[in-house]
């Protein structure tokens, strides 16, 4: 009963991000972490209950999110988020392979390293260590708005 309520709760916020103005007075909570807690416990409930009727409708939820934090990555170029729509194409690929009694198991290949390709062309990137700058704090709680990692 209790992970029926919170996938309820991640699809009541799902449906009010559309209602939510990014702007730097927007809290972390709002625009961040309960968009992101909400498709996780989606993402869970669909692997969970790929079988439920409200499967199709629970994924277009998570494809809506995915372009709520696509929205942030435009907002703030600094940030990337592609686990948010590689969950909801994980998951939709779960409903699939469980509606065609499939037994094989999801193939999750790598992606392949670009480095070499990416160094020739003059550019180089470094994805994790750029996500956050050194010294900084994720999880400090005096953030009050949404601030870009500049400004912090």
């Amino acid at each position: 009963e209790s992970s029926q309520k919170c996938v309820e709760s991640a699809r009541l916020i799902f449906q009010q991000l559309g209602g939510v103005t990014i702007t730097p007075s927007t809290p972390k909570w709002l625009a961040f972490f309960f968009p992101l807690t909400a498709l996780i416990n989606v993402f869970i409930h669909v692997l969970q209950n790929p079988q439920a009727a409200s499967v199709e409708s629970d994924v277009v939820l998570m494809r809506l999110a995915a372009g709520h934090f696509s929205y942030l990555e435009y907002t703030i170029p600094e940030l990337s988020f592609p686990l948010t729509r590689d969950l909801a194409n994980l998951a939709q690929v779960a409903v699939r392979r469980s509606r065609e009694k499939c037994l094989a198991p999801i193939d999750i290949v790598p992606a392949p390293d670009l480095s070499g390709v990416l160094t020739s062309m003059g550019q180089t990137t470094q994805f994790e260590d750029e996500l956050f700058p050194t010294g900084s704090n994720i999880w400090t709680e005096n953030w009050s708005t949404f601030l870009t990692w500049t400004d912090l």
